[in-house]
């Protein structure tokens, strides 16, 4: 298990001079981050109406911008991350949708996909509740092979799906307080390297 503090935003927002006058970034945090955010990134582009191969661009412009600009980022308050990656994201959805004028295949004719991407209610929702859960999901899934299988299996059996210690304690052969244990070790790892993205 890496020992660093730093999370994984902190590792991403590194740069590191070279003599030619370039930086160079963490490979390993950036692609971190990439595995991260790809899923939801993609998931919500589907959302407003991006076909699959345009939600493949849209990830891909998103990207671009947390390339070039994720290093004058500044956490301000919990969350601030996350409505910086939305506002980038609803931007550059909307910037797709007016510069390629695209045909969006949807069955009801009157859909807007730039209103869907300006509504409120929707952001939101999408914004609050699926970015949470959808990056702890993620995050603990990258986490995985920094732990054994059972120290894992226990941690996403009573965490993630909600089931009682003492039953996945006697599913996996430990105690009830070994996979309190366990959950509490990942847990701690989760809040560390992604706490400034949660």
């Amino acid at each position: 298990m890496p020992t660093t503090s730093l999370t994984l935003l902190e590792r991403v927002q590194n740069q590191t001079p070279v003599e030619n006058g370039g930086v160079v970034r963490d490979a390993d945090a950036w692609n971190r981050l990439v595995e991260l955010y790809t899923p939801l990134l993609f998931r919500w582009s589907l959302k407003t109406g991006l076909n699959e191969s345009q939600s493949e661009d849209l990830v891909q412009e998103v990207f671009k911008v947390l390339l070039t600009k994720i290093g004058a980022f500044e956490r301000e308050r919990d969350g601030s991350f996350r409505k910086w990656l939305q506002v980038v994201t609803v931007n550059k959805c909307k910037e797709q949708f007016r510069r390629k004028q695209l045909s969006i295949t949807n069955a009801d004719s009157s859909f807007d996909p730039l209103s869907a991407v300006s509504d409120p209610a929707t952001l939101v929702e999408f914004w609050e509740d699926d970015y949470c859960q959808q990056v702890i999901q993620r995050s603990m899934q990258l986490m995985k092979a920094e732990f054994s299988e059972k120290v894992w299996r226990s941690c996403w059996e009573h965490i993630v799906q909600g089931r009682p210690a003492s039953e996945v304690g006697e599913q996996l052969g430990i105690t009830a307080n070994a996979v309190r244990v366990y959950s509490s070790r990942i847990l701690a790892r989760l809040r560390i390297e992604f706490r400034d993205l949660l």
